[in-house]
């Protein structure tokens, strides 16, 4: 049985009480305390055993349904709206696509300019809520961005890769309905499941939304799984295509450092600065691998999206970093 020193004094004694451990204290602290490190760690691990962990990419859709799970707990629906700055971040993504791409078809390969494209279609990310409650920012803005975003994207994107890889054999309708397929489940399943708990049982939906901060965790499991699949992609299939791997890598950075950039001026300029911001950086990277493998013929177009998962994932840690900075020299 374990005990922990309860800091108090009786008679010259110290007093001891038993641990709960269903509060998760020592875990949530661990985690606090070293969240910025959290994420280089991970992606480290899926790097190192990517022979093994490439085959737990079954896990993908479920980690990411408890990570949007978790979040809806902690929500207070009544303040989830359509705002002027969500429409402006769906125009601005709806922009970049197609600059990007036409960017990247004038300087780079087609491979590279594919990988660029479904890159930058991909919808925003599940994770970035968790890093926008993290850094202090509107999860709300958040969450719906991230709903509306990934709408638009199932419609948007069969048309544009039908256009870039005309000989794909899914009709226009059979796209959309794939991708939903890929996308709602995981939206829409846990949203649900989060009305019902709070509706039915409220207590233990408050109970749950204490532990929102164990979103932290599945999103590094998440990056385990991510990288240890492109590892295992580069390995097998990039031998002899070491200098569009090289551009992938290249390009990708310029394109997170660009985004980063332009989503803290928009947000800025709107006052959301960090929702804008990861709303419009943090990429539905397994999303993007999907794609690639369902639309795109060459297997080395989903090194892109791996390759901007390790960049904004980097950046991430860094703003946590320096967020945790900030908070203990003001303490």
């Amino acid at each position: 049985m374990l005990w922990r020193n309860d800091t108090k004094k009786c008679f010259g004694t110290t007093r001891f009480r038993k641990i709960d451990w269903k509060d998760g204290i020592y875990a949530k602290m661990w985690l606090k305390k070293n969240k910025s490190l959290i994420l280089p760690i991970a992606m480290l691990l899926g790097i190192v055993g990517f022979q093994w962990l490439h085959t737990l990419v079954f896990i993908v859709p479920i980690t990411v349904s408890i990570m949007f799970f978790l979040a809806y707990c902690a929500l207070d629906f009544r303040r989830l709206r359509l705002t002027k700055v969500n429409f402006i971040m769906l125009l601005t993504h709806v922009i970049l696509v197609f600059v990007f791409y036409f960017i990247a078809s004038w300087l780079f390969s087609p491979i590279v300019a594919k990988g660029v494209l479904l890159c930058i279609i991909a919808p925003a990310a599940a994770s970035s809520s968790s890093i926008v409650i993290i850094l202090g920012g509107n999860k709300e803005v958040s969450i719906v961005h991230i709903i509306l975003d990934n709408m638009l994207i199932s419609l948007l994107a069969p048309l544009v890769l039908s256009y870039v890889e005309p000989q794909n054999d899914f009709s226009y309708f059979v796209s959309v309905l794939e991708i939903m397929k890929k996308v709602f489940p995981l939206l829409i399943v846990p949203f649900i499941a989060a009305v019902l708990l709070k509706r039915l049982r409220p207590k233990t939906a408050l109970k749950v939304a204490k532990y929102n901060w164990t979103s932290l965790i599945f999103w590094s499991i998440l990056l385990i799984v991510i990288f240890a699949n492109t590892t295992y992609t580069i390995v097998n299939a990039g031998k002899e295509n070491t200098m569009d791997i090289v551009s992938m890598f290249v390009a990708s950075f310029v394109m997170c450092i660009f985004q980063f950039a332009i989503g803290r001026v928009i947000g800025t300029k709107l006052g959301s600065p960090i929702s804008v911001t990861q709303g419009l950086s943090q990429k539905n990277t397994g999303l993007g691998v999907w794609m690639a493998h369902t639309y795109i013929s060459n297997p080395l177009s989903v090194i892109f999206s791996a390759a901007y998962s390790l960049w904004q994932n980097l950046l991430n840690s860094w703003q946590v970093y320096m967020k945790e900075k900030k908070s203990r020299t003001q303490a």
